[in-house]
């Protein structure tokens, strides 16, 4: 039906719509306004800019030049982004005017490098032109095909790639759909729909053409769900269009009529619908009708949308009369079939035996022509399915006669083989059973020779590439050391000035304002000290991963480094919340470790304990194992505790249990870096009777 291609070339073409009140005269002083900018232009950037307002302004006719001339800018400029995009809004603009116009996009972006991108645009502009192929055949080219496209693919599915699946479904559905539409159609459909989720690329335009396929093949099948789902797809298309539009600030382009067409068809199969979802539909239907002047005309003209709306809920006496008038206009040619059949249904609701009568005539004739015109297209479906049976038959058969031909073969080789080779073993057994053994060994040995030298040469291929990624990836360090070192300078001067200054400010208050200016410098002296530990955070990540880093073992008192970690965590200790060291009085324990890394992880484990504790106690205890001569560091609150399920992952990077917590989510993840470069662990205590949670850390003495 070339009607729905028709509507996919629509899709196929980015939507340009101007405000309403816009006529011609003012389309052409705007593209004057923009072409006399467009000379005086002092950037790369606002010559982009300005072209594509230029070009979302310009009949269909000068899109071409007005995008080509952008590409042409776009290349001397290397600019691979705006090459593609403007390639595709010229191929689906301007292709179906231009025959020659496809190899001509092909070829002035065949130099770009090959990216997703250029391999997702490629595809479209050959999508683009054999659509618009397909619609300029007429019947019989179609078939015919529609009839070489079924053999190559019946044939060559298996080894087709992911991107040649999809093409070749896309072109077998549009043939479909303008000679055989029917099961065969909505079959190829579902398939089609399957390949493009298998694409390796991502491009709006292709996604956006496949659900309009879908949604309007579904529609005129009667598949309301089917159909219901491929439109809520198209809209959230339409969505990311609509906000890429936005943001790259195209003013003269916009989406109403997309939108205008997918909620009129969402309303025409309301019968998947709910009632939440009708008004809504409606309601954005009508938005569009406010701020389009096609969509105003459509709503105001054909008023299917009316309809949908007042038989979905139900409202027959007020859509009745509509349908009566609506009914023969030839806007509404293509949903006779449907109009009829809701006047049917309205009528008899509203007992109308007349508008019964009538509609049931009409409708009976409608259904007439298209028993008529369907029992056509069953036999050409059924043609069309026979010569693939028997295509199939043939290549079956083929493939049998190859296989039984090359059993022969093989049996025949294998024969002559047998029987040449109990010659040569008794000619070599009787004759020269040892010359053949030195000869053989001397083969092999030659053959393991070469073997070796070229395992020699690809080894020490491989040993100068992995050389020259060591040295990359050195230089890349260094160059990540180098900024993560710099970053911690630029963050800690200003930190610095800022709390002095602050302090500075207090000082020079009178005595009476101190005391209340005060507490926001400490406000501000806290902030700096958070943030401090943030970059610290992010330093000694980059130094435990990207260097090996020392430990020093020296003898040191446990509950000195009990009493220096909670004498660094004091200021985090909030109110109603109490900081307790659990410790013999009697200094009798001496590890010997690295302190400041033990101190470390005993630090961010309790500044991660007071964080998540609003009321109650944060508790550092340790207890010595002399049989494992080990020694396990408890921190343990009564704050909010741990979810099931969390017990580990809350160790990796950037994890955390809210997303309204101070903090990068690193604290956690650093102790157990630490952990393991001390030999020991850090985990969660899942014993631990709550309320709250219990981290443990064990360390060898």
């Amino acid at each position: 039906m070339k009607r729905i291609i028709l509507s996919l070339l629509v899709a196929m073409t980015v939507s340009v719509g101007y405000s309403t009140g816009f006529d011609d005269s003012r389309r052409v002083e705007l593209i004057d306004s923009i072409s006399h900018a467009l000379k005086n232009a002092a950037t790369y950037t606002d010559s982009v800019n300005l072209y594509y307002d230029l070009f979302d302004l310009s009949t269909t006719s000068a899109k071409k030049d007005v995008g080509m001339a952008l590409m042409g800018m776009a290349e001397r400029h290397k600019d691979e982004v705006v090459m593609l995009d403007i390639a595709r809004r010229v191929a689906s603009s301007s292709i179906k005017r231009d025959s020659t116009l496809r190899q001509t996009l092909l070829d002035r972006i065949s130099v770009l490098p090959d990216s997703r991108d250029r391999e997702a645009t490629e595809s479209f502009i050959d999508l683009t032109a054999m659509r618009i192929k397909a619609m300029n055949s007429n019947e019989e080219e179609r078939r015919e095909q529609l009839n070489t496209y079924l053999r190559k693919y019946k044939t060559a599915s298996s080894h087709l790639t992911p991107r040649e699946n999809m093409e070749m479904l896309f072109v077998i559905c549009t043939y479909l759909d303008s000679s055989v539409p029917g099961d065969l159609l909505t079959g190829y459909i579902d398939k089609l729909g399957e390949a493009v989720d298998k694409l390796p690329f991502h491009l709006y335009a292709l996604y956006n053409m496949y659900y309009l396929d879908a949604s309007i093949v579904y529609t005129n099948y009667g598949d309301a769900a089917k159909a219901v789902k491929a439109s809520k797809r198209l809209l959230d298309i339409i969505d990311k269009l609509s906000e890429q539009s936005q943001t790259e600030n195209r003013k003269y382009r916009n989406y109403y009529n997309h939108y205008y067409n997918t909620y009129r068809r969402l309303l025409a199969n309301h019968a998947a619908l709910t009632d939440d979802e009708i008004e809504e539909y409606y309601s954005k239907l009508k938005e569009c009708v406010d701020k389009s002047l096609e969509c105003n005309y459509d709503f105001v003209n054909a008023q299917r949308p009316q309809i949908y709306y007042l038989m979905a809920k139900k409202d027959y006496a007020k859509a009745l009369p509509l349908i009566k008038n609506q009914v023969e206009n030839p806007m509404n040619a293509n949903s006779r079939r449907q109009l009829y059949d809701m006047m049917l249904i309205a009528a008899e609701a509203m007992g109308d035996k007349e508008a019964m009568l009538t509609a049931a005539l009409e409708s009976n004739k409608i259904q007439r022509e298209y028993l008529a015109h369907n029992s056509q297209e069953r036999a050409r479906e059924l043609q069309i399915l026979y010569d693939m049976n028997s295509l199939q038959a043939e290549k079956t058969e083929l493939e049998l006669r190859n296989r039984e031909s090359e059993l022969d073969q093989r049996h025949s080789r294998y024969m002559v083989t047998l029987g040449l080779a109990f010659v040569m073993l008794l000619t070599v057994i009787v004759v020269l059973i040892f010359y053949y053994r030195a000869r053989k060994l001397s083969a092999k040995l030659a053959s393991a020779n070469d073997m070796l030298i070229e395992e020699r040469d690809n080894m020490q291929h491989v040993q100068r590439e992995l050389i020259d990624a060591r040295d990359r990836a050195r230089k890349a360090d260094r160059h990540k050391t180098d900024f993560i070192n710099n970053l911690s300078h630029e963050v800690e001067t200003p930190l610095n000035a800022i709390v002095e200054y602050s302090h500075l400010i207090v000082d020079n208050m009178s005595e009476e304002k101190r005391k209340y200016i005060s507490k926001y410098a400490d406000i501000v002296d806290l902030s700096a000290d958070m943030l401090r530990s943030l970059v610290n955070d992010v330093l000694e990540i980059a130094a435990l991963e990207n260097s090996v880093p020392t430990v020093d073992r020296l003898p040191i008192s446990v509950n000195t480094i009990c009493d220096v970690a909670a004498e660094s965590v004091k200021n985090y200790v909030h109110d109603g919340v109490k900081l307790i060291v659990d410790k013999p009085e009697e200094n009798t324990f001496i590890i010997n470790t690295d302190a400041k890394r033990v101190e470390q992880v005993l630090i961010n484990l309790l500044t991660n304990g007071l964080k998540f504790t609003d009321e109650g106690t944060v508790t550092l205890s340790y207890g010595i194992n002399t049989g494992e001569s080990t020694v396990t560091f408890s921190v343990s609150d009564t704050g909010v505790g741990i979810p099931d399920g969390k017990e580990e992952i809350i160790f990796e990077r950037f994890e955390k249990l809210s997303s309204t917590t101070d903090g990068l989510g690193l604290g956690l993840n650093i102790c157990k870096m630490v952990a393991e470069l001390l030999h020991g662990t850090v985990c969660v205590d899942r014993d631990y009777p709550g309320p709250g949670a219990r981290f443990l850390f064990t360390i060898p003495m």
